[in-house]
């Protein structure tokens, strides 16, 4: 069974480690023609959005977009996390680990900051000892939309 009730909306500034949540204050980008709805659960790497599900669950969707147009942000990293980790440092660490990779950018030399989403398929009587992903998102520095994708 799917748990969205561990989905965090958290930032992690690009040039530090924020223990905190934060709030997306961003505009959407106007959603294009050939966008599409997807469940935000399902999101891939490299796939751009053109927004992101509310922090308080009443909508499960996210409108995927060519990353070419404009978008808020782009997926760039999905991880598995353990059960009963410290669920904002262990995004916070691995989100940030994985930014340079896909990016070429360190987070603290980067343009973008970094929110994620955390999906929890818990199952305490399964034997899987990572049974949560964490969905890594960059969005530009000031919360505006961007076209095109970071991936280098």
């Amino acid at each position: 069974m799917r748990v969205l009730s561990l989905r965090a909306l958290c930032g992690l500034a690009a040039g530090a480690l924020l223990a905190t949540c934060a709030t997306v204050t961003a505009s959407a980008a106007p959603a294009p023609n050939d966008s599409r709805t997807e469940k935000w659960i399902d999101l891939q790497v490299g796939q751009c959005v053109a927004d992101l599900p509310p922090a308080d669950l009443s909508r499960v969707t996210v409108t995927v977009v060519d990353c070419a147009t404009a978008h808020l942000a782009e997926v760039y990293l999905r991880a598995p996390m353990a059960v009963d980790t410290a669920v904002a440092n262990v995004a916070n660490r691995d989100c940030a680990a994985g930014l340079a990779p896909y990016t070429g950018q360190s987070a603290g030399g980067s343009p973008y900051s970094i929110t994620y989403l955390i999906d929890s398929n818990q199952d305490r009587t399964g034997a899987n000892p990572t049974p949560s992903t964490v969905i890594c998102l960059l969005q530009a520095g000031n919360g505006q939309p961007v076209t095109g994708s970071a991936h280098r």
